[in-house]
């Protein structure tokens, strides 16, 4: 099995608005083409798994807990170098899981919840923090919700966890469910529910914006897939500089 990347070529550069504000704003923008694009044959993982969350820090990406064939979690963590093309073995996840979540915040990778066949609560409610400086693990405040097959972004210092699956029987309203974690405080709060139940779920973040995007519901011994696009604008309060910046990049 191998693990294929995209490769873009960037054709020019574009400079929109008065240069100051944008400078301010940290803004250059980049018109990339997919004319040009192809898919190219990278080193393989050492673990092959699936379930498994990624995160990248610093130009490298991590690939985080999993599950094998057998049904069996790992707590495996594999650190891949695209300049070497090279996967390394990092510090092992304290807690083996799949289904998780895994967001970055300064710097550090926060993996949040997922499931474990083999242990007695089956979901969890697990968040772990990996600093990769340090190689070493640490416990943060567990998410109120043990569930698995969630989503996260992070939002203006705020980490939103959504939707899962927290019940074998899917029957419970975790399906619904958004957290948020202020980093800050260290502390947990529940936010506006999802508009559509479900797991398995993919989250992007915008400008601000967190879209929740496509999952699946488990209903009365029938499977349903969705393709809803939710979103939700979440921001923190501006300085007039903010706004400005908002307002040309919008």
């Amino acid at each position: 099995m191998q693990i294929k990347i995209i490769n873009l070529k960037v054709k020019g550069n574009w400079i929109v608005g008065v240069f100051l504000v944008f400078a301010q704003c940290g803004f250059l923008g980049k018109k990339v083409s997919l004319e040009d694009s192809h898919w190219k044959s990278r080193a393989s993982m050492s673990t092959a798994r699936a379930g498994l969350a990624t995160a990248v820090v610093n130009g490298k990406i991590y690939a985080i807990g999993g599950i094998l064939a057998d049904n069996t979690a790992l707590a495996t963590v594999e650190e891949y170098d695209p300049e070497k093309d090279k996967w390394t073995r990092k510090a092992p996840l304290p807690t083996a899981r799949a289904g998780l979540a895994a967001v970055v915040y300064k710097g550090e990778i926060y993996a949040i919840g997922g499931y474990n066949p083999q242990t007695e609560k089956y979901y969890l409610n697990t968040v772990e923090v990996y600093n990769p400086a340090t190689n070493k693990w640490r416990k943060s405040t567990p998410l109120p919700t043990a569930r698995a097959g969630l989503a996260a972004g992070v939002v203006e210092d705020k980490i939103y966890v959504l939707g899962g699956n927290c019940d074998k029987n899917w029957e419970s309203g975790c399906v619904y469910l958004v957290e948020e974690y202020d980093p800050k405080r260290d502390q947990w709060s529940t936010k506006e529910a999802l508009p559509s139940p479900r797991a398995d779920l993919v989250v992007g973040v915008v400008n601000s914006k967190l879209y929740a995007i496509g999952g699946a519901l488990y209903d009365n011994g029938e499977w349903y897939y969705f393709n809803p696009v939710s979103y939700t604008h979440l921001r923190a309060h501006e300085t007039s500089l903010h706004l400005v910046c908002r307002l040309l990049l919008e």
